[in-house]
């Protein structure tokens, strides 16, 4: 049987490869495809940590592993002046399947709960994209937030969108890392 901890731990072996191929199947000879991926480490060990606690960032895993799409996620600098997580208003294609990029400024965040929750953040907002079949390139991604979240300006003109359904996702694994 799979358990959570093992996926945990192969999650961070995969993560740290390419962004291509495909995972072999712990229990059985049929391949998977990991959706969730990062190139880097230490991030790779908050999913793995993230998974391996939290019943609501596995659950958001789990979900986004059910869809066509992939979400990469990497270190560097949101496109508004205070984001230390991102997910960017772009749909773009990878072996023929829709992605979206996460951006995490994990420098600005020391503690790793905090990254987490972050990371789940961004994750829910990946999901709600995945999970509307009317997303199929940036102007409908742009279109689906407007519609389902609430729109900020930042002072260099940056618009960005939230959910409640994103701030819910934060605050949830928040709390569970905690327990």
């Amino acid at each position: 049987m799979t358990t959570w901890r093992s996926i945990a731990a192969f999650v961070v072996v995969i993560g740290v490869l390419p962004f291509g191929g495909r995972a072999a199947a712990q229990d059985s000879a049929a391949a998977e495809i990991i959706r969730v991926r990062t190139p880097n480490k230490h991030i790779s060990q908050l999913l793995a940590y993230g998974a391996e606690r939290s019943p609501t960032f596995r659950e958001l895993l789990s979900r986004l592993d059910r869809t066509r799409w992939f979400v990469f996620i990497q270190r560097g600098r949101c496109p508004q002046a205070n984001g230390i997580g991102c997910l960017l208003h772009s749909v773009l294609d990878f072996e023929g399947s829709p992605y979206l990029r996460v951006l995490i400024d994990d420098r600005r965040l020391c503690l790793r709960d905090r990254q987490i929750a972050v990371i789940a953040h961004e994750l829910r907002h990946a999901l709600e994209v995945a999970e509307s079949p009317e997303v199929t390139d940036t102007a409908s991604l742009v279109a689906l937030f407007r519609r389902i979240g609430s729109a900020d300006v930042d002072w260099f003109g940056v618009t960005t969108y939230e959910t409640a359904a994103a701030l819910e996702a934060g605050r949830r694994v928040a709390v569970e890392l905690n327990r």
